[in-house]
């Protein structure tokens, strides 16, 4: 007996300190699936035939995580989680007016446990997710780090100087001067930008955080301005891998320093 993967179904866990109680369903169409959400159940319809319910989660699911992916970075990196539920899967024997549909449900779904804290944010509309955008090894080596800053495991100037340096790393070119320009090129990123950000990362922070101990020990912690112009771009950085990795031969509009948080007179 051979069968079709017809929908897969998924339980949408969202952060305690939210709810989408008002918001109506969303319904979203790609090429392989259409997708609706409607508040903690998301259904994928497929589009084409996919035989075993594997192939089916690895296509929904490379979607899914840029989606969670974009809603972290826009609120914090718990905002929401997709979790497997159940396939419908479309049986056919050998005899073709014998068919039949079943659902087959993950031998253990993880529980979502009981939520005690009391939303106290209510939303109409739900998080969109970008088109283009795909999750790959540069955007999830970034988005990792940046996940354990929000998490309080990691220092905001190492974080951020190790996201510049997979940009820098994934240039292609060898040398420090060539590598800014070539990922400014390839990432449509100002220079500008990211050598500012270069030059925070070296030079700047308190003696908890500095990356390198400066002159007779004079520490320049950041300020609040610094502090959330780095933490714009790092976001902007990871939005732009994103794109990229999903369009490579697209021309995006460039990062400029006028799109990022006011530097002030820094």
């Amino acid at each position: 007996m051979t069968g079709t993967v017809r929908q897969l179904e998924y339980e949408v866990i969202w952060s305690p300190d939210v709810d989408y109680e008002k918001a109506p369903p969303i319904h979203i169409k790609t090429d392989d699936f259409d997708l609706g959400l409607c508040g903690r159940e998301l259904t994928a319809a497929l589009k084409r035939n996919v035989a075993t319910i594997d192939e089916a989660r690895s296509c929904v699911e490379e979607y899914l995580r840029g989606w969670e992916l974009l809603i972290g970075i826009r609120e914090h990196p718990d905002a929401v989680r997709f979790v497997y539920k159940r396939a419908e899967v479309e049986e056919e024997s050998v005899d073709p007016e014998m068919r039949q549909r079943v659902r087959h449900a993950k031998a253990a779904i993880e529980a979502s446990g009981a939520v005690t804290a009391v939303p106290h944010v209510s939303r109409g509309k739900y998080p969109l997710p970008v088109d283009p955008f795909r999750v790959d090894a540069i955007v999830e080596a970034m988005y990792s780090r940046y996940r354990r800053y929000q998490d309080g495991r990691e220092l905001l100037l190492s974080m951020a100087n190790f996201c510049l340096s997979v940009l820098l790393e994934s240039s292609g070119k060898e040398k420090g001067k060539q590598k800014r320009a070539a990922a400014a090129w390839k990432y449509s990123i100002d220079e500008e930008v990211l050598s500012k950000l270069g030059n925070i990362c070296a030079n700047k922070g308190a003696e908890y955080e500095a990356r390198k101990a400066p002159p007779v020990l004079s520490f320049t912690p950041l300020s609040q301005a610094e502090e959330k112009w780095v933490l714009g771009v790092v976001k902007a950085m990871i939005l732009r891998a994103g794109e990229l990795a999903a369009v490579p031969d697209k021309q995006y509009p460039k990062i400029k320093m006028l799109n990022l948080p006011d530097l002030g007179c820094n």
